[in-house]
This record gives C-alpha cells, structure tokens and sequence, in this order.
C-alpha cells in the first residue's frame, strides 16, 4: 500500500509537471515553427518572453540581435519619461507682454507666447486644451490687464526646443504626412493641416478646394488623380518651406475626400491662428507674426521689460502617454523625447534626448551594445534594440512606482488601441497588454501577459524583413500570444 501510495503521487506530480512543461513548450514549439517559416526565410527576427516573478525564460530566438524597432521604441521613450520627467509632469505655455498700457487699453508693444514644447495645445483630444479654451484663455488673459488692441506683434516663440524639428534619420516620404509631424517648441492642433479634395471620374485629375487651418503662404502641386478605395494620397514637403506636393489617389467621385498632413511652420501658425482668434473676439492686432526664427537678438526673459500675463498648462504627462501608447501618436512621442533634454539641458535636442535616454537605461542595466536611440517614436529605421534589451527594460518598469501609469498606457488585445482588433475570442483578449511597432516589413510588439496560471509574463517580439503580408505576420503572431497567455 505504502508503495502503490508513492507510486501514485510520483506519477502525479509528474503529471502536474508534464503539463506544465507542455504548457511552456507550447510557446517554444511555437517558435521552432516560425524558425522554418518560408515568410521568415530571409528575415531577421528575435523573441524573448520570461516570467515576471522568476525570470525564468519561457522561449527565446535570437534575443541579443538588435533590430529596427519601428513604434515598439515608444516604450523606451515614454518609460524613460515617466522616470526622468515624473508622472506628474506637464508642460508650460506662457503668455508675456512687453511695452505700455495707454488708459484706453492700447498695448503699444507685442504679445509674446513662449512655447513650453506642449504636445496637446489646441489639441481636441482635451476639452481643456482644444482650440476654443485656448483662445478663450488669451483673451481673458488679455482682458484682466486692461488690454483692448494689439499696436504690435504676436511673437510666437519655439525657443525652447532646437529649430531643426524632425529627426535627422526620418525619411523624405514621411515629412509631410500627418505621421510625420515633426516636433516643436510651439506647437498647435496635433501640427495638423487637413486638404480636402474633389474628385471625378477615375483616372482624372483632382481639385483641392480648401485646407484646414487655411495655408496662405504655401504652394500645393497637387498630383492627385482620382481611383482606387480609400486614402493613398501623400503630402511631401520640407519642414518650413512653402511647397508642398500631394500624390496618389482618393477614391473616384467624391465631393469632399480629406487627406491629413502636418503643418510646416507650427509656431507660425499657432500665432497666425490666435491672432484670428483674438480679433474675431474684436482685440485687433496691429502688427504681424514673429516667429523667434526672425529674431535676433533672442527675446532676454530675465528683461524686467517684460510681464508674464497667463500660465497655459497641458494635461499631466501619464494621460499623454497613454495617447502615444495607445495610438502610437509620433508627434506626442516626439514631444517628450525633446522635453527630456529640455528639462535636462534647458533645450530641447533630438541628439541630446538620444544621448540622455540612451545613458538612463544603461545604468539601469541595459547592454549598450544593443541600444540605439534616434529618435522617440520609432519613425527612424536607425533605432535598433534587442528583446532582451526591451524585456530587461519592462521588467524594470514593472517594479518602478510608475508601473501601473505604465501598464495602462499600454493597448489591449481585443480591447483597445492597435491592439483592440487582435486575438478577438481567445484566452489573449484581455490578458495582453503591449506596444505595437508597424513600418513597412517592420513589425514588433513588447509588454505583458496575464496567463491562465495567474503568472504574469514579460515579452518582447521583432520581425524585419519578413517576405509574406502584414495581415499574416500578425497572424503568426497572435498565435505566439495566444500561446503564452495559455500557459499554466
């Protein structure tokens, strides 16, 4: 009896444990498939998943190779930000005149807005930072100091961050789509432009009939010709120059087809749009915009010259991070990443962000030598992390004070975000959280698993160069998160 009773409890702890190792093997299994996949032949690719509570490795590939990233680098971006900028963090847009009050209410002088490098100023994703509240905000700024009329200049200053606003490394086919907003000190409205466009009969030609914000000074060469479904037109263009040319095609026959791109001078249109604003609220403004580019020398802030008037504040840093995780918004990406070097250095630089992130996560024990930061949202090919860089990393933040903003920041599978179309009905819909990265034959995710066993699990996944479609390497993927959200 003694016998048969340890007899069976061997066989059932080995069978306890068959299934658990069934369990994990899975998720392997899964990846020796992939190791003979056609679509992977040439391709480079790594994956590295590890239970959060042992650090007991689960299945790896090529977890040392450093690979283009695509928007899975948001996590490195806005990680790095939470820690360096802190949660609580919000940008600051301030108001400043300068010169006299005459008694009936003339400023015989300009308005200065200085630019906080605020990614949400204007933005309609907040009621209290959207267009109307902006303006209404001005204004009564204005009014409380007796102020009536402008007999001067708006001064709209981006100072903050460098003059050169897009990432060296962005391609010339991104500048001028909406994707491609480059960050500024002074931004306004997402740094958005909206082309709306007539069209006929296939095959013919196009008409843009109106742009949102209107483009006073710019030239578009439209090259748009009517066919195919949906949006296949591109807006290309250098950031500050007044040419932009839009190709491609929009659907046949439409009496109104909008086509989104991003707006080449911000700070001169965040000052060309409150000047509008504050004269239809009948505060005539004299003079023109200024841009701090036409200034020399710099506006001296220290000048006891000048009066701060009004204090504009963006929302805290979690709630825009959650935008940029969710969405993959690469413009709010940009923004903090500059804000970093802003807030380290008193400038904002894409090469100083670089440097700072970069030596953040390497004292936090990442291998440098994995770690290639070029920019904050991913739109360069020439950032390259490893899995194991990027798991090191979330298991990082997985113990940080910030975790829980990190975690919700993050889409859902079958719930939310980029994520919210994949794995709909299986045990990952809901239990994976995680960053996408989406460029052409690019293709990544990274975040967590809540598994079947209650054991959360820590995961990073880089495709480049795949030869099959995007819809089938998602495919191939869902599979690998549905396997370990299985596991026991």
């Amino acid at each position: 009896m003694k016998i048969s009773r340890i007899l069976f409890i061997s066989l059932w702890c080995f069978a306890a444990c068959f299934q658990k190792i069934t369990a994990q093997n899975a998720v392997a299994a899964e990846i020796q498939k992939l190791k003979n996949d056609p679509c992977l032949k040439h391709a480079s690719w790594s994956f590295f998943a590890v239970y959060e509570d042992s650090k007991d490795t689960i299945a790896r590939f090529n977890e040392q190779t450093a690979l283009t990233t695509a928007s899975v680098m948001k996590t490195v971006t806005t990680a790095a930000a939470l820690q360096v900028l802190g949660p609580n963090y919000t940008f600051k847009t301030r108001l400043y005149i300068r010169g006299n009050i005459t008694q009936d209410g003339i400023l015989n002088g300009d308005l200065i807005i200085r630019g906080g490098g605020d990614p949400t100023l204007g933005s309609d994703k907040w009621k209290e930072s959207d267009k109307d509240s902006l303006f209404s905000r001005i204004y009564a700024a204005l009014t409380l100091e007796g102020i009536k009329m402008i007999n001067g200049n708006i001064i709209a200053d981006a100072s903050v961050f460098e003059e050169l606003m897009a990432p060296p490394g962005w391609n010339w086919g991104d500048l001028g789509n909406y994707y491609g907003a480059a960050p500024s000190g002074l931004t306004i409205c997402d740094n958005l432009v909206i082309y709306c466009f007539k069209s006929g009969p296939a095959g013919l030609a196009t008409e843009v009939f109106r742009t949102l914000p209107e483009l006073k000074d710019v030239q578009i060469r439209n090259l748009v010709t009517a066919g195919g479904t949906g949006d296949n037109a591109y807006v290309f263009g250098a950031e500050y120059g007044s040419l932009r040319y839009i190709k491609g095609t929009i659907p046949a026959n439409s009496d109104s087809f909008c086509v989104k791109g991003n707006m080449h001078d911000p700070p001169r249109f965040a000052g060309q749009l409150i000047k509008e604003a504050l004269e239809s609220r009948n505060l005539p403004i004299m003079g023109s915009v200024i841009t701090n580019r036409e200034l020399n020398p710099p506006i001296d802030y220290k000048n006891t010259g000048l009066k701060e008037i009004g204090r504009i504040e963006s929302p805290k840093l979690t709630d825009i991070i959650s935008v940029i995780n969710l969405f993959s918004n690469n413009l709010y990406a940009e923004q903090i990443h500059k804000a970093i070097s802003a807030h380290k250095t008193g400038q904002g630089s894409n090469s100083n962000s670089n440097d700072i992130i970069k030596s953040h996560w390497i004292a936090k024990g990442l291998d440098a030598d994995a770690l290639f930061v070029t920019d904050g949202s991913g739109l360069s090919r020439s950032n390259a992390i490893s899995t194991t860089n990027l798991v090191k990393m979330l298991m990082i933040m997985a113990k940080d004070k910030t975790c829980s903003e990190f975690k919700k920041s993050l889409p859902v599978a079958g719930k939310s975000g980029t994520l919210r179309n994949m794995c709909k009905g299986t045990k990952a819909e809901g239990n994976v959280m995680a960053k996408s990265g989406t460029m052409t034959r690019v293709k990544g995710y990274a975040g967590y698993v809540n598994t079947a066993s209650g054991r959360p699990v820590v995961f990073a996944m880089l495709f480049n160069n795949y030869a099959c479609s995007n819809k089938e390497i998602t495919q191939k993927i869902e599979k690998l998160m549905v396997k370990m959200a299985e596991l026991k």
